[in-house]
């Protein structure tokens, strides 16, 4: 963490520093920070937004992050600790604060804590809504949450819910202390998981409040068996989302992004833009450009996401870890990014269109993609990797290589049409892991291509090539059941 500390991290809008037994005096000198740069837009006495995710040490530093801001002469907005990050962003556009300084680690593990800065852009011109002296601390808790509840109720019709079954899984995160009660007020039929608060995650996977990883999802998928209709588990700080079918099908957040996007695209201005992931399916801008739209590519991260939107305009974004944004004013924060939001735009897409969300899938393009396989290997050969593998498919003249940020990505073609495509990475968060997602237009194609990037790694990686046809295993199951939707789909070719 503390190598994260220089001045230039602090250059970018939105910052996201992460690590292991974090040392409270680092959140000073980080609250410090953060007031120093707010000053660089000529604000004599920011005003920081100060919230945090259920961590154990989430509280203590959050404590310590004051402390910096309130040295340094800003002022504070505090909105506490067990408060989701979308309800930090809401706070600062409500009160038209200069900063947000939010405690959490997202989805990482419990020994993981970090924070997520956002420096806003109010113009001189526009006076904060709070006249607070410097060094004045004001509690608006409970403000913020009954505001964003009035929000989403007159952003949503009333009875959006009503005769909807909806099992939603907080996995021990924020989400358990403002979800049950918005998704309620809505007239949903309710059905909550772990809707209380343990610091530590100790019945999770990894102990991570991570809806992605496949031993946080089982339960959600029995009980909506057992209770009928739609499961969705949020992360630990409720800006990720996962979906469960009423097949009790874990739904990929690229299908999603078809279904919500293309109904924005309906309703917005011609040739309407939207960011997709590099590692979605060929289906998001097929789908994209199906509804008039136009797709724009972008490397992995929710930062880059919201930061491409900002550039083109775009009306929509998506990521395949579950963030899904909304510009062009259909959120109260531009470019912001919400699962409880997500899970009521869905909803109110299915409930327009008279669709289930298997039903809706059902009309989705369907193409044989792999999981993302997150693999941990030795950080210091990881970039070793993905060097190999970067000149192996530039070498190639069947490949065509693109740099999007970090992440590479290697496409097949076949005259005009595309055969596959790889991407791989180094994770930012996370250095010791290395990431992989392939895709093919047809069966053939992606066990090609699977077996062109397994093939790839030099033969010093050996143990990372059986790791990763493990982890595809683990990860994929029965491949007639996870490649189900691809096999049936009309006129496939297998």
């Amino acid at each position: 963490m503390t190598k994260m500390l220089p001045e230039k991290v602090f250059k970018k809008r939105e910052v996201d520093l992460r690590a292991e037994w974090i040392e409270p005096d680092v959140f000073r000198r980080i609250g410090e920070n953060v007031v120093l740069r707010a000053r660089s837009n000529r604000v004599p006495s920011p005003q920081v937004v100060v919230g945090g995710d259920t961590r154990d040490d989430t509280l203590v530093l959050m404590e310590s992050l004051s402390r910096g801001i309130i040295n340094r002469g800003g002022s504070i907005i505090l909105i506490g600790g067990d408060i989701a990050k979308p309800l930090a962003y809401f706070a600062a556009k409500l009160y038209r604060a200069d900063a947000i300084a939010y405690v959490t680690a997202s989805h990482s593990r419990a020994s993981f804590n970090g924070a997520k800065l956002c420096f806003t852009e109010r113009s001189s011109r526009q006076q904060p809504v709070l006249s607070l002296a410097a060094r004045e601390v004001i509690n608006k808790r409970e403000d913020v949450l009954n505001e964003y509840q009035e929000y989403l109720a007159a952003t949503f019709e009333s009875n959006l819910g009503k005769g909807q079954s909806l099992v939603m899984d907080s996995l021990f995160g924020t989400s358990s202390i403002i979800g049950p009660q918005v998704l309620k007020n809505l007239k949903f039929d309710l059905e909550c998981l772990h809707a209380y608060v343990d610091r530590r995650f100790s019945y999770l996977q990894d102990n991570a409040p991570d809806p992605t990883l496949p031993g946080n999802i089982g339960e959600l998928r029995n009980a909506v068996k057992a209770w009928g209709g739609v499961g969705v588990a949020f992360d630990g700080d409720m800006d990720r989302a996962v979906f469960v079918d009423e097949s009790s099908e874990v739904v990929p957040a690229d299908e999603i992004a078809m279904i919500v996007g293309s109904r924005i695209l309906e309703e917005a201005r011609k040739k309407a833009k939207v960011v997709y992931h590099c590692q979605c399916s060929n289906g998001v801008p097929q789908v994209v450009e199906e509804a008039n739209g136009t797709p724009v590519i972008q490397e992995t991260g929710w930062r880059s996401i919201k930061e491409k939107m900002k550039q083109v305009g775009a009306v929509f974004g998506s990521e395949i870890s579950g963030h899904f944004f909304y510009g062009d004013d259909l959120y109260y924060v531009r470019n912001g990014d919400d699962a409880l939001y997500t899970t009521l735009m869905l909803f109110r897409v299915l409930k327009s269109r008279r669709q289930t969300l298997a039903e809706a899938r059902k009309e989705l393009p369907a193409y044989f993609t792999s999981p993302e396989l997150r693999v941990t290997y030795d950080e210091s050969r990881s970039a070793r990797v993905v060097e190999a593998l970067r000149k192996r498919f530039q070498n190639d003249s069947v490949y065509k290589l693109s740099v999007i940020g970090r992440d590479l990505r290697a496409e097949k073609h076949d005259g005009k049409e595309w055969c596959s495509w790889v991407v791989f990475r180094t994770s930012s968060t996370e250095p010791d892991k290395l990431s992989f997602r392939f895709e093919g237009r047809t069966l053939r194609h992606l066990a090609e291509i699977k077996r062109t990037l397994l093939e790839s790694i030099p033969d010093e990686h050996e143990p990372l090539r059986k790791m990763m046809e493990e982890s595809y295993r683990v990860s994929v199951g029965d491949p007639a059941a996870y490649y189900r939707r691809a096999l049936e789909a009309p006129g496939r070719q297998r």
